[in-house]
């Protein structure tokens, strides 16, 4: 098993994400993204000779520090205490050259004075453990935000396709609450003498 790794440096540089599809806003982000997931993501090498694709599927959950376990919790430098954290943990398979290779990716989201609203990202595993990767606000529906990985630089764009709470046409012009799963999609254009890369990943709840 190996982690599926997006960077191999890290200036430390946090940026600032901006974010507008009112009727898909989330308005608690920790309450959203809690629970199991499935995740589809697929990766665009712009930079080999015949824009190489790569298809990755897997499980993605969102534990609440409270209900995570004290190595979990150690992994964040936190304490149950701290218990408005949620840890996030994906096992994915992709195909490399025909062969099957399991991945895996852990990171840490963090809310800022018990601001549920907004999440700051970090490592828990790869070369950048422990480094900041993004924040997150999707009260808009949407989000932009920037990662510096040495001399590369990745622009992510969040989006919120699908909430409990967003509403669904019915076919008599009606309107109804969502009650299927929640839905959300991040892409992150990476550009840089290391990297020219696409990675789009779309997340579904599992119900």
């Amino acid at each position: 098993t190996s982690v599926f790794s997006w960077h191999d440096t890290s200036d430390g540089h946090i940026p600032k994400g901006k974010g507008s599809h009112r009727d898909l806003g989330v308005v608690d982000l920790r309450e959203f993204l809690l629970g199991r997931w499935n995740f589809q993501r697929v990766m665009v090498d712009a930079g080999s000779p015949n824009e190489d694709i790569e298809v990755m599927s897997g499980m993605a959950s969102f534990t609440a520090g409270d209900k995570a376990t004290p190595q979990d919790l150690a992994q964040t430098r936190m304490t149950l205490e701290q218990a408005s954290c949620v840890l996030y943990s994906e096992i994915g398979m992709i195909q490399m050259n025909g062969v099957p290779v399991n991945t895996t990716r852990k990171m840490a989201y963090t809310f800022p004075n018990d601001d549920t609203r907004v999440a700051h990202v970090t490592f828990l595993d790869g070369p950048n453990k422990d480094g900041y990767f993004h924040s997150l606000n999707l009260t808009s529906g949407r989000w932009e935000a920037t990662h510096h990985c040495g001399p590369d630089l990745y622009k992510g764009k969040f989006n919120v396709l699908s909430t409990r709470n967003s509403i669904k046409q019915g076919s008599n012009n009606s309107e109804r609450p969502n009650i299927g799963p929640k839905k959300w999609e991040v892409t992150w254009n990476i550009d840089g003498p290391k990297k020219t890369q696409t990675i789009k990943t779309v997340y579904t709840s599992l119900l």
